[in-house]
């Protein structure tokens, strides 16, 4: 049966990993109680439907959680409470310990609702009814609580930072806060690094850094200061996500083992044997890879192909507004070099559409931060956002999913597009961090050899139409011109798969 034609390869909504409770505020006021099991999905992930379980997220340290019995309104009286006795007049300026036990009650109500959210997910089909009315009516009393808690609460900062400028307390509570209701990195890493630079070497502050560099792919950077998290407190459970997360977003699996065993010794908490297996896993596989790379590398004769990317956004006008003009931000280049042992037909395929220059001109549509960038659509040079996504060559090839020694994504692999069995075509994705979760699902083709950090820089701009929790729409980067730069003397023809190729 010839299968349809694929349609929009969207992003699932991305509930961001790095939030202490693992919801987004904004999320959870848009969605039924079904979006809540989709907490901690792929991030990035190129289908639209069945998205495969992170392997890391499901290994990582739980995050502290709330009672799953209802408490209804009884859960807030303390709050309730703690707000009618408060002293303080309106509009006065809150000392540090009033900030930070208010920034607590929101981690606290945070929690709560990601604890309701579990038991719902867990109730899958079978929901008794009353009960999952229950759990909702809660959800919205817990909402609407949580959001006005917030608001207050950034009133209280602005008070605070306005008396005491040189605190790092404010600043890092600000910093807080922005995380919470989904601020861009950008408008948070200053206030984190205010903090940090103000002294506040606390293992929380310096956890939400490191998180919060991953969010802007300043992956380095991250696991450092995700080191320094745990310098400050060995056990700290967020500290230790951050420092798992990041350490696997730079194939430093062998590092996470070394940490986890000299902080702690056998017999090891069942989260820490959990880690600890994953990292040894994907240690024994990265060095598979390394041994491989090494052996490619001394051949020296695998085909290349060179990307001219434009990084681009909308100019500004003398106020700071954004235009409707697009403007360039600088250039870069990139080097693929493609394995065409593993994936022959796939290898031919992409090299005849760079020679043909089918992707020329076209833009990088979707971006997830700390995930991938997603390229190769022939009708994204359009300009229109309703038809990215939608385009291919007027053919599908065979699926290269299940070769015999096929390649694994890590950092700056390249992969092609599939919407399902047969519908690959000319889209492709290039991996900011090690996706695992995307093995046998998406053929791996070839990798970076040079220019990482110009594909990094793609997803500044969170290019992709549903932008998410750190997203905004802008123009989208272009690739100006991709041209290969050697073949093989021998290489494979172009394999099409007639039996499911799209009508025309």
């Amino acid at each position: 049966m010839t299968p349809p034609e694929p349609g929009p390869i969207q992003s699932p909504g991305r509930a961001r990993r790095w939030l202490p409770a693992g919801l987004v505020v904004a999320a959870l006021a848009a969605g039924a109680y079904v979006a809540w099991s989709h907490r901690d999905s792929d991030a990035g992930r190129p289908v639209e439907t069945s998205a495969a379980p992170d392997a890391a997220a499901e290994n990582r340290p739980p995050a502290t959680q709330g009672q799953t019995k209802d408490t209804g309104d009884s859960f807030l009286e303390a709050f309730d409470a703690r707000d009618a006795a408060d002293s303080e007049a309106p509009g006065a300026v809150l000392d540090n310990a009033a900030l930070e036990q208010k920034f607590q009650d929101l981690l606290t109500i945070q929690q709560r609702l990601q604890a309701l959210g579990e038991q719902v997910s867990q109730w899958k089909e079978a929901v008794p009814k009353q009960e999952l009315q229950r759990a909702l009516d809660e959800k919205e009393r817990l909402l609407t609580r949580l959001n006005q808690r917030v608001a207050a609460f950034e009133k209280d900062l602005g008070r605070a930072r306005k008396a005491r400028p040189t605190d790092a307390v404010p600043a890092w509570l600000t910093g807080e806060v922005l995380v919470l209701i989904g601020g861009e990195p950008e408008a948070i890493l200053p206030h984190l690094r205010r903090a940090i630079d103000g002294g506040l070497a606390r293992p929380r502050a310096l956890a939400t850094l490191a998180r919060t560099l991953a969010e802007a792919n300043q992956f380095e950077d991250a696991f450092r200061t995700a080191g320094r998290a745990l310098d400050q407190d060995a056990k700290d459970r967020y500290a230790w996500d951050a420092f798992i997360r990041t350490a696997f977003y730079t194939e430093r699996f062998a590092d996470v083992v070394a940490r986890l065993d000299r902080t702690f010794p056998r017999p090891q908490p069942a989260w820490v044997a959990d880690v600890r297996g994953e990292a040894e896993t994907r240690q024994g596989l990265w060095l598979a890879e390394q041994k491989l790379r090494a052996a490619e590398q001394k051949a020296d004769d695998l085909p290349r192909v060179r990307l001219v990317v434009e990084h681009r956004r909308f100019a500004r006008d003398e106020s700071g507004t954004p235009t409707t003009k697009v403007e360039s931000t600088g250039t870069g280049e990139v080097i693929l070099e493609l394995f065409e042992d593993q994936a022959p037909a796939t290898v031919a395929n992409f090299l005849a559409l760079v020679e043909q220059k089918q992707y020329d001109g076209t833009r990088f549509f979707l971006a997830e931060a700390a995930a991938l960038v997603q390229g190769g659509d022939v009708k994204s040079r359009t300009g229109d956002p309703k038809d990215d996504g939608t385009g291919h060559p007027g053919y599908f090839i065979p699926d290269e999913t299940d070769r015999p020694g096929a390649r694994s994504h890590y950092r700056g692999s390249i992969s092609m597009v599939n919407n399902g069995p047969h519908t690959t075509g000319s889209q492709f994705f290039l991996t900011l961090v090690p996706m695992p979760e995307m093995d046998g699902q998406f053929a791996v083709f070839g990798r970076v050899l040079k220019g990482q950090e110009v594909v990094d820089r793609i997803t500044r701009g969170r290019t992709n139409l549903d932008p998410g929790h750190y997203g905004r729409i802008i123009p989208g980067d272009l690739l100006v011109r991709a041209e290969v730069v050697r073949k093989r003397n021998h290489p494979y023809p172009v394999v099409k798969d007639t039996a499911s190729a799209p009508a025309k």
